[in-house]
C-alpha cells in the first residue's frame, strides 16, 4: 500500500490488540486499543491519516461479541482521533487527521468446526464478523469517517480462519492503495 502510494506508513499493530477490551488472558490493559491511541497519536504526529483496523479479537467469546458492540468500539476510537488530533502541524495543534475504518473480513466458517483446536475461544464471533462491515458502514456518517470492507477483498487463510496469509496481506494492500486514491481524487 505504501509502495503504491508513495507514503510514509507508520504501522502500530499488536497481535492479540482488541478495540477497547484488557484481555485477561493476554497482557490485560496492554491490549486495550483505546488505551494506546492517544499516546500513539501524539507520539506519531504529524499525520495526515489514521487508518483503524482492529476488530478481530473483539470476536472472542470472552467478549461476548455482536456487531453492534464491536462497531460502537470502533466509534469509541474514531472519536478519540477527534479528540486527540494528532492531524497536521505542531502535535498540541488540535488539528485532526483524516480518519478510515478498514473492516476486517469475517472469521472463515472453519472457525466454528469441530476440528478447529480453537473453537470455544471464537464462539459467536463468526456471526458478529458477518454483519460487522454493514453496522460499522451505518455509523460512519454521524462520525465523519470513510469504511473500507475488507472482507469485499480478502479471507481468512485456509489453514487458519482468523488470520490473513501472506498473499492476502499483499491483495489488501494493494486494494487499498486504489480505494485510498479514490478517495483524493474525490476530496
Amino acid at each position: 500500500m505504501a509502495n503504491q502510494l508513495g507514503v510514509t506508513l507508520i504501522e502500530d499493530a499488536l497481535p492479540g490488540r482488541t478495540t477497547v477490551h484488557d484481555d485477561p488472558e493476554l497482557h490485560g490493559a496492554t491490549m486495550n486499543g483505546l488505551a494506546h491511541l492517544p499516546a500513539a497519536l501524539l507520539a506519531h504526529s504529524p499525520i495526515d491519516l489514521v487508518l483503524i483496523m482492529l476488530g478481530t479479537n473483539d470476536f472472542k467469546a470472552r467478549f461476548d461479541p455482536s456487531s453492534a458492540g464491536i462497531a460502537g468500539n470502533v466509534c469509541h476510537l474514531v472519536s478519540c482521533i477527534h479528540r486527540v488530533g494528532g492531524g497536521p502541524g505542531p502535535w498540541d495543534g488540535g488539528k485532526v487527521p483524516a480518519v478510515a475504518v478498514i473492516v476486517p473480513p469475517p472469521l472463515s466458517v472453519q472457525v466454528d468446526s469441530p476440528e478447529f483446536e480453537r473453537r470455544k475461544e471464537w464462539v459467536g464471533g463468526r456471526i458478529a464478523s458477518v454483519g460487522l462491515a454493514a453496522t460499522v458502514n451505518d455509523m460512519s456518517e454521524k462520525l465523519d469517517f470513510v469504511v473500507f470492507d475488507a472482507g469485499d477483498v480478502v479471507t481468512g487463510s485456509q489453514s487458519d480462519p482468523i488470520h490473513l496469509d501472506a498473499d492476502s496481506h499483499i491483495v489488501l494492500g494493494r486494494a487499498l492503495a486504489t480505494w485510498l486514491q479514490k478517495i483524493n481524487e474525490h476530496s
